[in-house]
């Protein structure tokens, strides 16, 4: 190899080797650097550009009639929950109980018989494919759910949305260490340039996780490009589900929101609309959730679940729009080799553009991973991820990194954070 490649190569990594960026929370950013990248093992996403349909219209929230409400005192829930965790509410109790504890109201809200006239109640607001994919044994009622998913009389008359978000750590800010590239528009053609950040679970038989994308920030000028930053989760017989956080200019500026399903029996994605070359789509609320950023940035919640047993195969998405707590439910039925358990969790910022004039862009989000379950038991990231993710990146150019793409993590409140950002300078 030349000596000049050689001091490149070392320059670029020197670039990269800072380990630790201060967080205002206290919380040390971790990115890329030489001893913590492997080489990409993953296989199956597409190339750049992926052609979304030019007529879809976002989709519809469920309506109230499929949400499961239940609405209980604050007593009941401290005399009934047995889980010493304060962020976890851990409820069961036989059917025959519930029937006797609870009655119907006009709107089918299941409301505590020991609510008193005038009480706030403690509330909780979920879909009913959710409650009924959480609670298989027709002899008991489980009401097992992080804390966040319960709304409490202290949380009446507040932001509830900002209540979610006070728990995530201070958003960092990514340096950007990476030098400006000549003629980036043409160096990320017509590959994908990304980083993805993985955390390997050190334990098996994970069948639910849940957590958050939040887009933090988002300006650009000039057109034809694509970015995703996006949750990916990876299980066992080859599938893959993701949550995609899309920016792209031919969505006029637009950020959009929606599941992806990789089945693991060819590599064609299965979107919430019927795309080129793949005629499966998913089912439920269909296509996709239009994102804002602002200066309370916002969150959507996103639950995934692959089920098991006389369930194998189907793999459920319910998603969360924290400013109007408006729900969505996606699902897909894998009939060939479904997947069991969660192998990986990841997070990925992926750069397509279409060489053609020129543009700025500046993209960040935040994705979190929240809670996971095994069985039918709750566990904390901390508990189940080894706590030391490594990167690994495509880049179209060989042995450098990829142009303008970057990320980092770091762990808050015993789960994983990564921020993912695009970046290209004027």
């Amino acid at each position: 190899m030349e000596l000049r490649k050689i001091g490149h190569i070392l320059l670029v990594l020197l670039m990269v080797s800072v380990v630790f960026v201060p967080v205002s929370a206290g919380t040390p950013l971790i990115t890329p650097n030489e001893s913590n990248i492997v080489k990409s093992t993953h296989s199956q996403h597409v190339d750049f550009p992926v052609d979304m349909p030019k007529d879809l219209q976002p989709a519809k929230p469920l309506a109230e009639s499929e949400m499961f409400v239940i609405e209980v005192p604050g007593s009941w829930i401290t005399e009934k929950r047995v889980s010493n965790d304060p962020e976890l509410i851990d409820i069961s109790l036989p059917k025959t109980e519930f029937d006797a504890e609870f009655a119907l109201d006009k709107q089918g809200h299941y409301i505590s018989k020991q609510l008193k006239s005038g009480e706030n109640p403690v509330t909780l607001r979920i879909p009913r494919t959710m409650f009924d994919s959480l609670n298989t044994d027709p002899k008991m009622v489980r009401l097992s759910f992080p804390r966040k998913q319960f709304i409490f009389p202290s949380d009446q008359g507040k932001d509830t949305g900002l209540i979610a978000r006070q728990s995530y750590d201070t958003d960092p800010a990514i340096p950007s260490v990476i030098a400006p590239l000549v003629n980036p528009v043409i160096r990320c053609t017509p590959e994908t340039c990304a980083w993805r950040v993985s955390f390997a679970a050190n334990q098996s038989d994970i069948t639910y996780s849940t957590g958050s994308t939040t887009p933090l920030t988002y300006t650009y000028s000039g057109q034809l490009y694509q970015a995703y930053q996006e949750l990916e989760n990876y299980y066992n017989n080859g599938v893959t589900i993701e949550v995609i956080a899309d920016y792209a200019s031919d969505y006029s500026g637009g950020i959009r929101i929606y599941p992806v399903v990789y089945n693991g029996e060819n590599s064609n994605p299965v979107y919430p609309w019927v795309s080129s070359g793949n005629s499966e789509q998913l089912g439920g609320a269909g296509t996709y959730i239009p994102a804002t950023t602002g200066v309370l940035s916002q969150g959507y919640e996103w639950y995934v679940r692959v089920n098991t047993g006389s369930n194998a195969g189907l793999y459920q998405i319910w998603l969360k729009d924290i400013r109007n707590n408006q729900w969505y439910y996606y699902d897909y039925n894998d009939t060939v080799n479904p997947a069991t358990q969660l192998v990986t969790s990841e997070s990925s910022s992926e750069l397509g553009t279409i060489p053609s004039g020129a543009m700025t862009l500046y993209a960040r989000t935040q994705v979190r991973n929240d809670w996971v379950m095994i069985g039918s038991v709750w566990k904390h990231p901390d508990e189940v991820f080894n706590p030391t993710a490594t990167f690994d990146f495509k880049s179209p150019d060989g042995v450098n990194w990829p142009p303008y793409v970057q990320i980092g993590y770091n762990w808050g409140s015993r789960a994983w954070n990564v921020f993912p950002m695009v970046e290209i300078p004027a």
